[in-house]
């Protein structure tokens, strides 16, 4: 059986590897299948961060004794734990290598973003023309030798392309244009988060049946089991591998591990979130042995932290680490959920390596929570605040504005609810509404039509109460972020990397976690 590339496109953070990667590489692997990772997203930022002019100015190599490179010192700063003491200087080093890659580009390419806009990525031609025009993307002399060595030299017949950002789908439809050009042989199949929202669009068909031998928007295994018959034994499931990624060369002071214990959401009732409309059944590996994963992981790369990416970290999950702590920090998405409430529930979690959550309140107003169908009373969420604060762990809140029953006055209260509990939260995401094409609101609330084209995930409406964004951009600008109780959190927050590099300033600031 020939071997099988999987790629992590290009477009997405470089701090750690993708999860699902290394999941489908764990769990291909161990089915048998000899398989090929490449992050190029990874590897190609780090060749346009390359000065030109400085000898071995990434890895500190060459002759001589070369002039020191701002980027490379960067890199180097954003690869150890001193690199995190001073959040001015951490400010800095991002701001270096932002600078360097737009430089480098012609301010086409950012260090979260590998967008090209002459190809409209939410519209099925732009697709089609990064794909044909492969040629003209400005990463071509890159990717291109780099798929040549992986299909020559390595004789990988199929190539699977993870696609979980939008800023990825031109960059992976581009290198997928190359191979069909240059290797028609080859089959191409594409899958991730983004993939499954598009499929799960009205009438969604393959739009580009000459580029694609498959797309897949289920479980990973249905990516390429078309191909290789495969039947996963069940004992593999919720492996991981990214043993191709060796040495670990991300922007974190030590290995960052993602980790997927389950797939879609448990939870799935939130009517502003696109899950609930999707066709993806949640699906959990047994929460024994994702921490069997967890300590096997830790003896393979002996990693600085854990990122649980699952949309949610499940209370059983949180049970078992408890049980049997994984001797290393972690952090994820979760939910208000009633455990919370218990002060030595928190502790305990503690106690097993939690160093932060991310939770979702959305509002602070229990009416609109309500409306969203949230499952959680504001009763809940004090008492938790109040008691992982008590514990050391981190709390990066998320919050959303502009749903179809906020009013100013209701995110008023969202504020003031944030001001009482500034001491407890340590960051802030602060979005927008955007509604779900597939959402009953669509079809209920004058619409605008969608954002972009064909492919947009959300559409334009007119808020029923007049709480439009022209009036809650500059609410959030100048009464929430601009509040002085507020203005520390907002300005905390690491720029670029955001939610994946926090954990690290909770301890650099004294938190009592073990990380």
């Amino acid at each position: 059986m020939s071997p099988v590339l999987l790629i992590h496109a290009p477009g997405a953070r470089i701090c750690e590897p993708f999860s699902s990667v290394g999941r489908l590489a764990g769990e291909l692997g161990a089915n048998g299948v000899d398989v090929a990772v490449w992050d190029a997203s990874l590897d190609l930022t780090l060749e346009l961060l390359k000065s030109e002019d400085v000898p071995g100015s990434i890895e500190g190599q060459g002759s001589g004794r070369p002039r020191r490179d701002p980027v490379a010192h960067s890199i180097t700063l954003l690869r150890q734990k001193r690199g995190y003491a001073s959040f001015d200087r951490y400010q800095n080093a991002v701001g270096k290598l932002e600078e360097r890659l737009l430089q480098k580009t012609g301010g086409v390419h950012s260090l979260a973003d590998f967008r090209d806009d002459r190809y409209p990525p939410l519209t099925i031609h732009g697709l089609e023309r990064s794909a044909r025009e492969w040629k003209n993307n400005a990463l071509a002399p890159l990717f291109g030798p780099v798929l040549d060595d992986y299909i020559e030299g390595r004789g990988c017949s199929t190539v699977g392309f993870s696609l979980s950002y939008l800023s990825q789908a031109g960059m992976a439809f581009a290198m997928a244009g190359y191979i069909r050009e240059r290797h028609p042989q080859v089959k191409c199949v594409m899958g991730g988060g983004l993939v499954i929202s598009f499929t799960s669009l009205p009438d969604w068909s393959n739009h580009w049946p000459w580029l694609w031998d498959g797309i897949h928007g289920g479980s990973a295994f249905q990516w390429l089991r078309v191909f290789h018959e495969l039947e996963p034994a069940p004992q593999t499931l919720g492996s991981h591998d990214y043993q191709e990624l060796l040495p670990w060369r991300y922007l974190s002071p030590g290995p960052v591990i993602p980790v997927s214990a389950s797939s879609g959401c448990w939870w799935k009732g939130c009517t502003f979130c696109p899950e609930r409309y999707e066709d993806m059944p949640y699906l959990q590996a047994p929460p024994a042995k994702t921490v069997q994963v967890l300590h096997e992981l830790t003896r393979r790369y002996d990693p600085v932290l854990f990122h649980i990416t699952d949309n949610e970290v499940s209370p059983a999950l949180c049970a078992a680490l408890m049980a049997d702590p994984p001797g290393v920090s972690w952090y994820g998405f979760s939910r208000f959920f009633p455990k919370l409430a218990d002060r030595e529930f928190c502790v305990e979690l503690a106690n097993s390596g939690c160093v932060m959550l991310q939770l979702g309140l959305e509002s602070a107003h229990q009416g609109v929570l309500d409306h969203l169908n949230k499952g959680i009373s504001l009763s809940l969420v004090v008492k938790a605040l109040e008691n992982l604060r008590h514990a050391g762990i981190g709390v990066y809140l998320y919050l959303l504005f502009g749903t179809p029953v906020e009013t100013r006055e209701s995110a008023l209260v969202t504020r003031d609810f944030c001001v009482a509990h500034a001491h407890e939260i340590d960051f802030y995401n602060l979005a927008l509404f955007n509604l779900p094409v597939e959402s009953p609101a669509a079809r209920e609330l004058p619409s605008r039509g969608n954002y972009d084209a064909e492919l947009s995930l959300y559409m334009d409406f007119e808020h029923p109460l007049g709480w439009h964004r022209g009036q809650i951009r500059p609410f959030l600008d100048q009464e929430f972020r601009g509040h002085p109780a507020l203005r520390p959190a907002i300005l905390r927050n690491p720029p670029v990397f955001t939610s994946n590099h926090a954990p690290f300033f909770l301890h650099m600031v004294g938190k009592p976690t073990p990380l």
